[in-house]
């Protein structure tokens, strides 16, 4: 069986897969029951999640490229291009996930 104890769950630092498989599983079912035992509308908290999820994901990859963009910016022109161009398509990214909420 797998073994867990608390702080390997609380830390989420997971020693083998089926240890965060099961965790996975736990947490899955967990949030799982809240939803049917408070009989939430799936279909509009998916949307919502899906999108608060895709925001915080683009905003930590723009950040990223940003700083990668700052760390390159001594370097080639066409390198810099590349850079700025992937910022534009993250920049358009979240104002397309910004508009799904409307």
């Amino acid at each position: 069986g797998v073994v867990l104890d608390s702080t390997i769950i609380k830390e989420n630092r997971f020693e083998t897969g089926p240890q965060f498989d099961f965790a996975s599983y736990a947490r899955f079912r967990a949030y799982s029951n809240l939803l049917v035992s408070n009989k939430v509308e799936f279909r509009s908290f998916k949307r919502e999640f899906e999108q608060n999820c895709g925001r915080k994901m683009l905003n930590l990859l723009l950040q990223q490229q940003q700083q990668q963009s700052m760390a390159t910016s001594m370097n080639s022109s066409s390198s810099q291009n590349t850079n700025n161009n992937i910022e534009v398509i993250l920049k358009k990214s979240l104002q397309d996930v910004q508009t799904l909420k409307k």
